[in-house]
């Protein structure tokens, strides 16, 4: 685990990143499943969710070409995680983007607003061919957005076609208008409102330090109900005057190289139940 902790604040000298990605979120999935199977979590359970930095991209980092439009891929892709696990229903599940980005607060902002006017919206979804993915990654990019949506041509490119394999999700408009966005720093500001079953942060608290991380712990505390959990892929510091614990980890496996194992850890914080 020395390397989880050295990765946990391996950004800290850098500048926020907006990207995201498939991989990240079949890790989120893996961990609501291992979770339901131990019972942290139960049928119905998750009813509102916070999404700290959703992440914005035109393109796959791995690859470079913007192929797409912008779009944020983490809000659909736990909505409809939570539907085909039978966690929440996405037809009652509310989900909250917390972020500082003027662009990711006016991308989701307008998707809400076409929603209103019955639009729903694309996810193209990239899957690169130089990694070794694991038949079980495959199959989740293969059904990502099922549950939400249905599948749409994907926007030809004959630069990317020998690069990665792309498939396209138009999410229903009922879909979009579960989601919504807050103009929230989470390492200075203390949000007013109904606290949060879950909260979910990935590739996020490793671009700060560990004063910041303490902050930000300090603040999702403050948003989750009693027993409410954080899930995020970072080693926090141990402190005192907070309550919320790790409680497991889960390990989770993309691809396996010659090499090495390309793998992520999510950590299970739980919030004291007072």
């Amino acid at each position: 685990m020395t390397e989880f902790v050295r990765r946990s604040r391996l950004f800290r000298t850098r500048g926020l990143s907006l990207d995201t990605s498939v991989a990240a979120n079949y890790s989120v999935e893996q961990t609501l499943a291992a979770m339901k199977a131990r019972g942290r979590l139960t049928p119905g359970a998750v009813r509102r969710v916070a999404i700290v930095g959703p992440g914005l991209d035109f393109a796959d980092k791995d690859v470079g070409f913007d192929v797409y439009a912008q779009q944020t891929l983490q809000p659909f892709a736990v909505l409809d995680a939570l539907d085909r696990l039978g966690l929440a229903p996405a037809s009652s599940t509310e989900i909250v983007a917390l972020d500082i980005s003027p662009r990711i607060i006016d991308h989701i902002t307008q998707a809400r607003a076409r929603a209103a006017r019955n639009a729903g919206y694309t996810l193209n979804l990239v899957l690169t061919r130089k990694a070794p993915w694991l038949p079980e990654v495959r199959a989740y990019w293969q059904t990502l957005g099922e549950r939400i949506g249905a599948p749409v041509p994907a926007p030809p490119s004959k630069a990317i076609a020998g690069l990665a394999a792309v498939r396209a999700v138009r999410v229903r408009p009922s879909a979009v208008r579960r989601l919504s966005v807050l103009d929230v720093n989470i390492v200075t500001d203390r949000l007013e409102a109904e606290p949060f079953d879950l909260v979910i942060a990935t590739n996020v608290f490793i671009y700060y330090d560990l004063l910041d991380q303490a902050l930000a712990l300090s603040n999702v505390e403050a948003m989750l109900k009693p027993g409410g959990f954080l899930l995020a892929n970072f080693s926090a510091p141990a402190l005192s005057s907070l309550t919320i614990r790790p409680v497991e980890t889960t390990t989770t496996l993309y691809a396996r190289t010659g090499t090495e194992n390309i793998r992520d850890f999510m950590v299970w914080y739980k919030a004291a139940t007072r």
